[in-house]
């Protein structure tokens, strides 16, 4: 497991209040009738929180968490594969909206750069493991990326989601991972793939 000696404060009692105030931030507004003004930056800190608060829902979870057989693994493993997942599917989801290419990177920059800034205050992680984590975020991301086009025909959902629940699980052989576990992934994951959108079409860019 990658950084485990990098402790993130995530016990239950974080998680609650953590949890929380993501909720705030993110799903209160995503409920508005009319479309919430917002700069590309912003836009991009409601892309980490959302990316945030499903991980944690995730973590909290017991009863998911034994569906997918993660009771026993590390909540801090669970925590960076997991962030990694929305923000891998967030980036896709992203690719499909309507804004330039230059939009979407800024966003996107936005999103990454607010994920290393709360690493440094909710651990004891160094510039130089910044810079790794980003390294192993890129190479997460090659992997999930190579699953979709290798299955583009045939389920690229169902095989993109055996090979997160893998890393999930820290398992670099994808046979030793249940079906009924990975059609409990695929629908975590195709879950992502419908609210993104909706969530980004509650708000309308401003300079």
């Amino acid at each position: 497991m990658l950084f485990t000696r990098r402790k993130l404060e995530i016990t239950c009692r974080n998680i609650s209040k953590y949890g929380n105030m993501i909720c705030w931030e993110v799903l209160v507004m995503a409920f508005w009738d009319k479309q919430v003004k917002i700069t590309q930056e912003e836009l991009g800190n409601v892309l980490f929180y959302s990316a945030v608060n499903s991980t944690l829902e995730n973590i909290k979870d017991i009863d998911l968490l034994k569906d997918l057989d993660l009771e026993e693994v590390d909540k801090n493993h669970l925590f960076y594969e997991f962030m990694i997942i929305y923000m891998f599917t967030t980036v896709e989801i992203m690719q499909t909206q309507k804004f330039s290419t230059g939009t979407i990177n800024n966003i996107l920059d936005y999103m990454h750069k607010y994920y290393n800034d709360n690493l440094k205050k909710q651990s004891d992680f160094s510039d130089e493991d910044i810079k790794e984590m980003y390294k192993y975020i890129c190479m997460r991301y090659e992997e999930y990326r190579d699953v979709i086009e290798e299955n583009r025909q045939g389920n690229w959902l169902q095989a993109l989601s055996q090979k997160m629940l893998a890393n999930l699980k820290g398992l670099a052989d994808l046979e030793s991972v249940y079906t009924t576990e990975v059609l409990t992934m695929t629908v975590l994951v195709s879950s992502q793939y419908k609210f993104l959108p909706d969530l980004i079409s509650k708000y309308k860019l401003v300079l």
